[in-house]
């Protein structure tokens, strides 16, 4: 029988392969995470890791911050879940950062990121000029870590999903402006 203790979360057991483990179920925002251990102090400890961790804030927390701080929170986050990601993906995410952060697009606040703001970056890194992969880059990166705080339920919708990639020699629009004809 599972044990809510005050509200913060469920203690109950379960048996695996014949062994008999605790396990503690809390949703943080909207995801659900799972402890398991071969004691209930065992189990407490990975919850108090996982907690004492800074990804973990509350969805006000993360409307506050900016969207670079927000994308430096998510690299942080990609690293703990792909231990293997190579060099070369990691200098090319930590530059995408850092160009996103030199510009207004990474001084805004998450939940005021809308797709004219991404436009209007896609735009100035194309004026500078940077090739079509960098600015991709880019891009896939925003695109991602703004997916994760939508499915977070941080924010309602991913203002990313209206702009497209760059396409060799083509203008950037936003598909939201490829209806008005």
């Amino acid at each position: 029988m599972a044990k809510n203790i005050y509200g913060l979360g469920t203690y109950d057991t379960i048996t695996r392969n014949g062994y008999t483990y605790v396990r503690f179920r809390k949703t943080y925002g909207n995801e659900r995470k799972e402890f398991t251990g071969a004691t209930k102090q065992e189990v407490d400890k990975k919850v108090r890791e996982f907690e004492k961790n800074p990804i973990f804030k509350s969805s006000q927390q993360y409307l506050k911050m900016n969207l670079g701080d927000f994308i430096q929170e998510c690299l942080k986050e990609f690293a703990n879940e792909q231990r293997d990601l190579s060099l070369a993906t990691n200098t090319n995410n930590l530059n995408s950062l850092k160009r996103i952060r030199e510009r207004d697009l990474g001084k805004l606040q998450l939940g005021r990121v809308e797709a004219k703001n991404l436009t209007s970056y896609l735009l100035e890194l194309r004026d500078k000029p940077y090739a079509k992969a960098t600015i991709n880059k880019d891009y896939f990166l925003i695109k991602r870590c703004l997916e994760r705080a939508k499915v977070r339920g941080i924010i309602k919708e991913n203002p990313a999903d209206k702009v497209a990639p760059i396409k060799e020699k083509e203008v950037i629009k936003p598909t939201w402006q490829n209806s008005i004809k």
